[in-house]
Formats: structure tokens, C-alpha cells, sequence
């Protein structure tokens, strides 16, 4: 599975990650705001949504995890933010 040509969304991203992302992908990202956004993107066949977390609770990505059930990539950046892109469809592994 490949991100290439499928747009990126972000759950709640805050200012640093809508910079940095487009900065170092090249790619522009497409915030949602709540749930309900996160849920209406269903309908397309692959989504790709990139969820960040500052707080060991992990509250955005357990939100998320029944609609974006796939991890395609994970990653603790810093002591305190872990970054996940999630899909709503791929490989269980």
C-alpha cells in the first residue's frame, strides 16, 4: 500500500504539524476536525490519516483506531509526541 496520489488528512492537527508535513512531503494536508469528518471519509476506498499525540493517554489515535484501523507507520518523535498514519484499509500484520 502507498500514500503516493491518496491525499493525507490529520485528526486535530495542530500549527507545527500542518507546517511541517507539506514542508517536508511536499504535499498539502487536509485537517478534521472531529470525529464525524473522520467517520464521512468511509465512503472513499483507501484513507490515509496522520494522528499525533503529545500525551501517553494516546486519546486522538483510540478515537480514531475502529475507523483507521491499520498502522502504516509509527513512530515516538521527542519524550512526549507519538506519530502514527493510519488507514482504513490495508493488511492486518
Amino acid at each position: 500500500m502507498t500514500v503516493n496520489g491518496k491525499p493525507i488528512y490529520a485528526f486535530q492537527p495542530e500549527e507545527t504539524t500542518r507546517a511541517v508535513v507539506p514542508f517536508y512531503t511536499g504535499r498539502k494536508l487536509i485537517p478534521v476536525n472531529n470525529l464525524e469528518e473522520a467517520k464521512s471519509l468511509q465512503r472513499d476506498n483507501t484513507v490515509f490519516m496522520l494522528v499525533l499525540d503529545k500525551r501517553n493517554n494516546m486519546s486522538n489515535y483510540n478515537s480514531l483506531k475502529e475507523i483507521f484501523p491499520y498502522i502504516i507507520f509509527s513512530e515516538v518523535i521527542g519524550k512526549r509526541r507519538k506519530f502514527k498514519l493510519l488507514s482504513n484499509q490495508g493488511k492486518k500484520g
